[in-house]
């Protein structure tokens, strides 16, 4: 290739603006013709307004109104299912509190019986203790009276 520019040089540099130009053209599209002219018309403008069906726009009032209607029924079921669960949350509070005071209750009856055996078996404990003391006390005072000499009793 380089050959070729070595032997006509000239013409390289012809071909090489040549496509520049071309390029130049078709990049910034330069056109060389005057913008065709639209023809004018004496016709005048009209001013024009469409004319509304109102049966149309009695249909469309009503379609709007059921749909703003089945908006709010929407809306209200919506609110009426949000209150329904904070209800039915409210409700399973309260029964999970009653059924916590109900086993604290259960569970503090079954300390007081636990209590009350206790004391029951300790009562019963310290009098059998006492019983067992009274018969060794009485135990041994007849031995020791069978142990004594018995004294006579004057007469008088």
């Amino acid at each position: 290739m380089f050959s070729v520019v070595k032997r006509n040089p000239v013409a390289v540099l012809l071909a090489l603006l040549l496509h520049l130009a071309l390029g130049f053209f078709l990049l910034f599209g330069m056109e060389w013709d005057d913008k065709p002219q639209r023809p004018r018309t004496s016709a005048p403008v009209v001013q024009a307004k469409a004319v509304e069906d109102p049966a149309k726009l009695a249909a469309a009032k009503q379609k709007q109104r059921q749909a703003e209607l089945a908006a709010e029924r929407k809306k209200q079921q919506a609110a009426q299912k949000r209150k329904q669960a904070v209800e039915r949350k409210k409700r399973l509070a309260q029964e999970q509190k009653r059924k916590a005071a109900e086993k604290k209750r259960k569970a503090e009856a079954k300390r007081k019986v636990a209590a009350k055996r206790k004391a029951e078996a300790k009562r019963k404990a310290e009098a059998e203790a006492q019983r067992k003391a009274e018969a060794k006390q009485r135990r041994r005072q007849r031995q020791s009276a069978r142990l004594r000499p018995r004294q006579s009793v004057k007469l008088k």
